[in-house]
């Protein structure tokens, strides 16, 4: 294919490139130079991305060429085949681990002073006029530094899911430079994910938060443990960030959970519901002292336990809902105790055609517990929905398999997205708009974390649809009282009854005192009372 081809697509999508990428066994240390972009109207016209053209990205003099090497110019945009990649992926093939620490610290120098607070400014029928922080990330943003400034015990920021949570560690990174920020999830999609944000800064440059010429931070991605405390040290050495799982840090042994503890600065958990009470409590106390911040979108662990730590900021699912960062969510119920699967495919697909026909970009999420179940519901999919070419994606998938089926549902080539269990965790598309729960949630805490990824706004998608087979009878009482609303109920308005009223009283425990133990601590308090 020639770059005339190439141009001729509607959109042209620049691919990132980067100062170093520096492997480390299965893990790896990355600094973006240039974020990926997707280049579209005037710009992309095919005359300008033919071979021999200059054209300025990133305030840079690029050529577009067939060739790998020209002179004269920042840098060469190669034109393939397979599309355009830059003429070195890295500028730096295997840099040396004190020119990577010595990137990393001036990454740290550069941020002091440069964050600009821009909140964003809505028009009264709520479209963005100045983009900037939300509401709710300006508010937990100066919570975490005013938290800071009195106490390093560990705080909780509660905000719904679609609400900004990524983007506000990202800022307080920026603001704070950590000397290695350790951030935690519970998935690999999410590792994946949060690596991305940190790598480019999320929205920061892009809304004027950041300079967009400042350095972007060094950041390492932990997927397997190390071989010893040298290794563990030189890694954290090497990064502002580190991204990893809650499961992987869970497997390291006791010195090289404190090793890492002692070398990173701050340690932020995301999607901090599904944290354990034993894994947790065991690694928290590791990073004692230091600056630990929770994020969560229900203040609730998966097992009904009270996330710990002193919540600082808590956005509620109501007022997430009046200031217009969610769209209404709908329950469609179905009742089929036969094919109870097939029932619930053929109402996403319906869902879906009625959704397309009237306009709107919509992609389903089809939820179910296991990966053999997902290979039997892409069989049904397969049948009521071919147009649609279902696509099945879990963690056990390559991160190549992963990427073409992502590649799938971002072309909307496909439009149904068979998920399976916490792995729906990790998709980011405003147009999940239809949720077929084949296995239903069994926790509260997750089903708002999972249903807040079809709330987002979008000028191109409408309400969301939650489709599931009420003849499963086995959830717990929260869970209950939410699909008890029945059909057509908003369940944006059923969660915030859910989640801002008190929790219930699940027993009363029974407390045994002898009579005369009970006398002697009434005359005590007589007496006491009496002086």
């Amino acid at each position: 294919m020639s770059g005339q081809q190439l141009a001729d697509r509607q959109n042209v999508q620049i691919p990132p490139k980067f100062w170093f990428s520096k492997a480390f066994g299965k893990n790896h240390i990355r600094q973006l130079k240039y974020p990926a972009l997707q280049i579209s109207g005037d710009r992309s016209a095919p005359e300008l991305w033919s071979p021999g053209q200059s054209v300025e990205l990133h305030g840079k003099k690029i050529l577009v060429s067939k060739t790998r090497q020209a002179g004269g110019f920042d840098d060469v945009l190669y034109a393939s085949g397979n599309g355009f990649s830059w003429s070195r992926q890295n500028d730096f093939d295997d840099p040396k681990w004190d020119q990577v620490i010595s990137r990393r610290q001036e990454v740290t120098a550069n941020l002091k002073g440069k964050f600009k607070f821009i909140e964003e400014e809505r028009d009264a029928d709520l479209r963005v006029r100045i983009p900037g922080l939300r509401p709710p990330q300006i508010g937990a943003v100066h919570s975490a530094l005013g938290y800071w400034k009195m106490s390093s015990d560990i705080a909780t920021i509660v905000m719904p899911t679609g609400t900004g949570k990524t983007d506000s560690m990202v800022a307080l990174m920026a603001l704070q430079q950590p000397k290695c920020l350790l951030v935690v999830v519970p998935t690999d999609a999410l590792r994946t994910q949060l690596a991305e944000k940190f790598q480019t800064y999320g929205v920061l440059t892009q809304y004027g938060l950041l300079p967009e010429n400042i350095g972007y931070p060094v950041v390492g991605v932990l997927k397997s443990g190390l071989e010893n405390t040298t290794e563990i040290k030189t890694f954290c050495d090497s990064c502002n960030v580190i991204v990893t799982t809650m499961p992987l840090l869970g497997r390291f042994s006791e010195l090289d959970q404190k090793t890492l503890a002692s070398c990173c600065s701050h340690l932020f958990i995301d999607e901090a519901h599904h944290v354990r009470a034993a894994t947790w409590n065991r690694l928290r106390s590791r990073f004692a002292g230091k600056q630990i911040l929770q994020f969560t979108a229900t203040p609730y662990r998966n097992d009904g336990q009270h996330i710990d730590g002193k919540i600082i900021f808590n956005y509620s699912v109501r007022k997430a809902q009046q200031e217009g960062y969610f769209r209404k969510i709908v329950l469609r119920e179905v009742w089929d105790y036969v094919e109870p699967d097939r029932a619930v495919a053929e109402a996403a697909v319906g869902q879906l055609k009625t959704d397309l026909a009237n306009g709107l970009d919509h992609v389903v999420m089809a939820r179910v517990a296991n990966i053999t179940k997902a290979e039997h519901l892409k069989i049904i999919y397969d049948k009521v929905g071919p147009t649609f070419s279902p696509v099945v994606v879990h963690s056990d998938l390559t991160q190549k398999q992963l990427s073409e089926r992502m590649n799938q549902l971002s072309t909307r080539e496909s439009r149904i997205a068979i998920c399976v269990a916490m792995f729906g965790e990790g998709f980011d598309f405003p147009e999940l708009k239809i949720a077929a729960l084949h296995d239903i949630h069994q926790s509260l805490a997750v089903t708002i974390q999972f249903t807040g990824r079809f709330t987002r706004t979008n000028p191109n998608v409408g309400d969301a649809t939650v489709i599931v087979n009420r003849s499963v009878a086995e959830i717990n009482d929260s869970v209950r009282e939410l699909y008890a609303q029945g059909e057509g109920a908003d369940w944006n308005h059923v969660l915030s009854k859910l989640t801002e009223g008190p929790p219930r009283i699940k027993s009363i425990k029974r407390i045994s005192i002898k009579a005369s133990d009970l006398i002697h601590r009434l005359f005590r308090f007589k007496t006491s009372h009496q002086k």
